[in-house]
């Protein structure tokens, strides 16, 4: 099972596609205070950006943040950036959204993530690949926390299926199909084919 983002699946596996990244920018700032107040992920609903998105991390725990701080995340969407000018262009944007207090965040770091997201989406894990290897990612499903989950679990099925045959109800048609695409059939154990069970 290969599971890892697109561009290092389409280097590891023959057959596997290269569905390109979006790249993230993720950055840290500690405050005194909430600015948000509640667990709520804030959206630039204006579209005007750096900031596509906020979270204030330490309502989830506490421990997240340095001592007696909060911890705030914000998102902008590239991953090569110029770090000064972009923290000053994210405190702009940011004062306008929560006042004067913005600039007392003490920024932390930045954390520029290539590959945050898969650049497009075609249900990429449906292609056909070499015997005895499953991908799994964001990128083979949605590109999403859901669609990696799903897709791991769709992995995790195929694997289930064909060497502890496990699968049931709407497992099996989801797995036949995934494992016969394979060609995992005609190398499974005859006592024990593929996705039944």
């Amino acid at each position: 099972v290969i599971a890892t983002e697109g561009p290092t699946a389409h280097d590891l596996v023959v057959g596997a596609p290269d569905p390109g990244s979006r790249g993230v920018t993720c950055l840290y700032f500690a405050a005194e205070k909430d600015p948000v107040g509640e667990p709520t992920l804030v959206l630039d609903g204006n579209g005007r950006g750096p900031v596509t998105n906020l979270a204030v991390m330490s309502t989830v725990s506490p421990a997240y943040a340095p001592e007696g701080a909060v911890l705030i995340s914000a998102s902008v969407l590239g991953a090569a950036h110029d770090e000064a000018a972009l923290v000053k262009a994210v405190r702009s944007q940011l004062r306008g959204w929560f006042g004067s207090d913005v600039d007392g965040w003490r920024h932390l770091r930045s954390y520029s993530i290539p590959h945050a997201l898969p650049d497009r989406w075609r249900r990429q894990h449906r292609r056909p690949l070499p015997d005895n290897v499953l991908i799994a990612g964001d990128w083979c499903e949605s590109q999403s926390i859901q669609g990696a989950l799903r897709s791991g679990r769709i992995a995790a099925e195929a694997v289930a299926a064909e060497h502890f045959g496990v699968a049931d109800g709407n497992r099996r048609r989801r797995c036949a199909s995934y494992a016969g695409r394979l060609g995992r059939e005609r190398h499974a154990p005859p006592h024990r084919p593929a996705c039944s069970g």
